[in-house]
């Protein structure tokens, strides 16, 4: 029996009454989820920061508690951008560049 609802039915019967249902079932899935954005599925805050060689920046963002994480997704200049020894906030997660250059960053800060 393949389905207590329908009773024991064929391989036959199957492929040609429900395998195409799912199949299709499976392809939307696919391309909805598929079209997604990373924000989309994470509470998270984007945000665009600037920071000077050998300079610590506060990042505001908008979550509410204190973050748990940070990906910098993009970034312009060489520099090394760490966590500074300042504690995070609610409102602010705080950011050191130790490179040699100015860098211009694109931060993901998840809660």
């Amino acid at each position: 029996m393949i389905f207590k609802r329908y009773g024991a039915i064929s391989q036959a019967d199957f492929e040609s009454k429900f395998l195409p249902s799912y199949n299709n079932l499976i392809g939307d899935l696919n391309a909805g989820l598929g079209r997604l954005a990373f924000k989309d599925n994470f509470q998270v805050h984007e945000a665009l920061v600037t920071i000077a060689s050998g300079a610590d920046a506060a990042v505001p963002h908008s979550l509410g508690v204190i973050p748990k994480y940070r990906l910098i997704v993009r970034q312009q200049g060489n520099g090394l951008v760490i966590d500074s020894a300042t504690d995070w906030t609610e409102n602010n997660i705080y950011l050191r560049n130790e490179g040699p250059s100015t860098v211009s960053l694109t931060v993901l800060i998840f809660k």
